[in-house]
């Protein structure tokens, strides 16, 4: 072996035996947003395991894939691992995920395929470790395998990139593309149905930080579908929401919108009064509130409104979808409705609008359908 092969081998074998290393990377997953969530005893601990390389590059860039993925999974530890010619060996990585208190441990396979790596010798290593370490749950997750984003990647590599092909995509092929973005930037956010509706907000908005600005009230979304399957109506506070409403899906439940705000009536009241026409127009549809969905994209002073009218106890919605936009009231008066013990859905802050009150409504519409 050459003098240089050696010595290359010897880097990558400390650069992976370094505690702090691997420790750095375990404690960068306990980081949730911009702030630290508490570690000292993490229930899990996921294993990403590698081949092993006597390469430095190769195991230099196995370590940085660890490192990418520790802040995408608050909560847990990542500890890189390999099966041969690098270390931390596999059982030592395990070892150390129980000694800092993990019960259950993810072995994760960064490698392509189900050769016979994955078929029979991480299985044996995997039994092996388990016998050494009872009381601890063990699981192993599956290759990467032929999932169609590799094409994207390969493509990439070849200076193809989406460029040509993005006009042969079909309506369908775009909003599954679209949504498989969403879900491999933000994994595991909320539940099954939140994501469902939060991925649709999402999308409508092409922005992805506001993942951490959606809000849920516990069962809300299971209120607000069981008001849609009833037929209850859909209040809007303005005809944008009500527009962009999926009018197929909510006729197929039977149901309807109502919206006000351009109503002569409405308008004339609000002129004498002082008041907004949404807050008007939320208040003639107070008979129609009672058990409905309420969609907020637009104004402040609708929500305070419909809160107004359920303190008063005229009034009580399913649920309240509270996104007005804006800066002035729009981020305080959602804060109000979370606090208001109605349910609901908002996007907390500034942000909001029309279009992904109106996308969250849908959303609720396709899980009322069961889609």
């Amino acid at each position: 072996m050459h003098v240089g092969s050696m010595e290359g081998e010897r880097m990558a074998r400390e650069r992976m035996k370094g505690p702090e290393d691997a420790e750095d990377m375990a404690h960068a997953g306990c980081m949730d947003g911009a702030e630290r969530v508490s570690c000292e005893a993490p229930e899990r601990a996921v294993v990403l395991l590698g081949h092993g390389s006597r390469s430095p590059e190769a195991t230099e860039q196995f370590l940085e894939v660890a490192r990418m993925l520790a802040p995408r999974l608050p909560g847990a530890r990542v500890y890189p691992a390999f099966m041969e010619l690098a270390e931390p060996a596999f059982a030592d990585a395990v070892a150390r995920a129980v000694a800092t208190g993990a019960r259950r441990v993810e072995v994760l396979p960064c490698f392509l395929f189900a050769g016979n790596h994955i078929k029979s010798d991480v299985p044996g290593d995997l039994a092996k470790v388990a016998e050494q370490h009872p009381g601890i749950e063990f699981a192993m997750r599956g290759p990467i395998g032929p999932d169609p984003r590799l094409c994207d990647i390969l493509l990439e590599r070849l200076g193809v990139g989406s460029e040509p092909v993005w006009g042969a995509l079909g309506p369908d092929e775009i909003e599954a593309k679209s949504m498989r973005t969403i879900d491999a930037a933000l994994p595991g956010l909320t539940g099954p149905a939140e994501w469902a509706v939060a991925r649709r907000i999402i999308h409508a908005s092409g922005d992805l930080s506001l993942g951490g600005a959606i809000s849920f009230s516990p069962g809300g979304i299971e209120v607000g579908t069981a008001s849609l399957i009833a037929r209850a109506p859909v209040i809007c506070d303005v005809r944008m929401v009500q527009a962009g409403i999926d009018k197929r899906r909510l006729g197929a439940l039977g149901g309807t919108t109502r919206c006000l705000i351009d109503n002569d009536d409405v308008a004339a009241e609000a002129v004498g009064t002082g008041q907004t026409r949404s807050a008007v127009a939320i208040r003639r549809l107070a008979s129609e509130i009672d058990g409905a969905v309420v969609a907020i994209g637009n104004a402040p002073s609708a929500l305070r409104e419909v809160l107004a009218l359920a303190r008063e106890g005229t009034a009580r919605p399913a649920l309240v979808v509270g996104m007005p936009v804006g800066f002035v009231d729009a981020a305080e008066s959602k804060e109000a409705l979370i606090a208001s013990g109605l349910a609901f859905l908002a996007v907390r802050g500034a942000r909001g609008g029309s279009p992904l009150a109106a996308a969250a409504v849908n959303a609720l519409l396709r899980l009322a359908l069961g889609e």
